[in-house]
């Protein structure tokens, strides 16, 4: 298996790696100022959110919110400041550091596909804060624009829990708002 994530990840961090025009040849050298996105639209079925991104030269501060409705319901907000690397291309890459914070709750009914808890039981919403760094790549395309990003996330539950809640939440660390690992896709409008 893991062989496998190790190719995946090569494979897209190739794809990272591959330039576009020259922006100045579309664009005539003015960047971007705002730009509104959605999250992920191929995981629609199991969270829904939109950010919006304030930039100035090689900054920007990106700021939103995810509605997750999956085994662990709930909402994510998140602030996320972007550093642009330098280039003369249409394509751009980013590193990013980000604060979370939102509440969920556990569902066992829709999490009994993965786990072995059968039950119909929900437990929650119990409030979450985290952080985490990455690396991005965004393709821009004059007024809109595709962006991924792939990187790692601490969160903590800061709510009271007691140990059989928290034996319940251990998959809210690989999947939903807690994952440790991120691979974000945005699509988006900027002007």
């Amino acid at each position: 298996m893991s062989k496998y994530l190790y190719i995946f990840v090569l494979g897209l961090l190739s794809v990272f790696s591959v330039q576009g025009k020259p922006i100045l040849d579309k664009i005539k050298g003015k960047p971007y100022h705002f730009a509104f996105m959605i999250t992920n639209p191929l995981s629609g079925y199991s969270k829904f959110g939109g950010m919006l991104e304030i930039r100035a030269k090689q900054n920007s501060v990106v700021l939103g919110a995810t509605d997750y409705y999956g085994g662990y319901n709930g909402l994510k907000y998140n602030l996320e400041y972007q550093h642009y690397i330098p280039t003369i291309y249409r394509n751009e890459s980013f590193w990013y550091l980000k604060v979370i914070g939102g509440s969920a709750q556990y569902n066992a009914e829709k999490l009994s596909l993965i786990t072995n808890d059968q039950s119909k039981e929900i437990f929650g919403p119990y409030d979450f804060v985290g952080a985490g760094f990455g690396y991005g790549r965004r393709w821009n395309f004059n007024k809109t624009f595709i962006m991924c990003n792939i990187g790692l996330k601490y969160t903590k539950i800061t709510s009271d829990i007691s140990d059989e809640v928290y034996d319940r939440f251990r998959v809210f660390y690989m999947t939903g708002p807690g994952s440790v690992f991120e691979l974000n896709f945005r699509f988006g409008f900027q002007r």
